[in-house]
């Protein structure tokens, strides 16, 4: 299975970094890794979308249908998958 980990130290105000973070149609500029970002639903807070990768080094492009939430009074950002038809909230 595919797998993605990235960490990066950002010196910018909360609010940028938070606006971008959930702005996930912007996430190919971001992360070298994503060629793609399909919104298929939103709902309240949450947005399920496809994810795909660029191609790997043996040619391999990866997809997969991830939901984020988030919730800015909490600062939580809360990121999973379809539980009982529904997509998760923080």
């Amino acid at each position: 299975m595919a797998a993605t980990d990235n960490t990066i130290v950002v010196r910018a105000p909360f609010e940028v970094v938070w606006t971008m973070t959930n702005d996930v149609e912007s996430w190919p500029a971001l992360f070298a890794e994503y060629a793609e970002v399909e919104i298929l639903r939103r709902e309240g807070d949450a947005i399920e979308f496809r994810l795909t990768t660029r191609p790997d080094s043996d040619g391999r492009v990866w997809s997969r249908v991830p939901t984020t939430s988030s919730r800015t009074r909490t600062r939580a950002l809360c990121y999973g998958a379809r539980q009982a038809g529904r997509l998760p909230t923080c």
